[in-house]
């Protein structure tokens, strides 16, 4: 999957990737280089052999300067 941002939502800039995530369950957390703020954010999710996706929440936290 892809993590991107965008300030006007057409032009997308790729904060994170991650290729082949295994999870059983439970909570995740990821710790990204500071890349600046952006208007928008999405996930692009990449399909695999037989894949299935189940996201219930997702949270985006950031430290103020």
């Amino acid at each position: 999957w892809n993590l991107q941002g965008s300030d006007d939502d057409s032009n997308w800039s790729t904060l994170d990737t991650r290729i082949n995530q295994t999870f059983v369950s439970g909570q995740f957390n990821y710790s990204l280089p500071n890349t600046g703020q952006y208007r928008y954010y999405r996930m692009q999710f990449l399909s695999g052999n037989n894949s299935v996706l189940k996201l219930s929440e997702m949270n985006l936290y950031g430290n103020k300067s």
